[in-house]
């Protein structure tokens, strides 16, 4: 809704007050708060400003190592910001985790064509 409006800059800033609050009220552990960290980064992304969203991509993966969308996300996000390696280090993280995660295996024949590794890419598919 926001983004259709204009307003995501708007939504930004109250989605950081709620964070807050959360934080303060619930902790860092509570499943709202980890939620809240994910719409932040997910609100970034949109703007544009990929290295605030690997930061919190980053600190979601921290505090839990498990959180498959988590290591996704932020292998997108390095992908746009251009450090492939990077993000292939992060798709093998979910690849590790779900190994027919299709976004990953997508992701990893994508960055293959863009190095114009066209035989890897394919083989990625396998």
């Amino acid at each position: 809704m926001y983004e259709d409006t204009g307003k995501l800059k708007e939504a930004l800033s109250l989605l950081e007050q709620v964070y807050e609050v959360d934080l303060m009220t619930l902790g860092e552990g509570h499943p709202n708060t980890a939620s809240d960290l994910n719409s932040l980064a997910s609100v970034h992304r949109r703007l544009g400003n990929y290295q605030k969203a690997d930061q919190i991509f980053t600190k979601i993966i921290l505090s839990d190592p498990n959180y498959v969308e988590g290591w996704n996300k932020r292998a997108t996000i390095r992908y746009l910001l251009g450090d492939f390696e990077k993000s292939l280090e992060d798709i093998n993280q979910v690849l590790t985790r779900q190994p027919r995660h299709f976004g990953a295996i997508s992701g990893t024949a994508l960055i293959h064509m863009q190095n114009l590794r066209y035989k890897k890419a394919l083989d990625s598919y396998r």
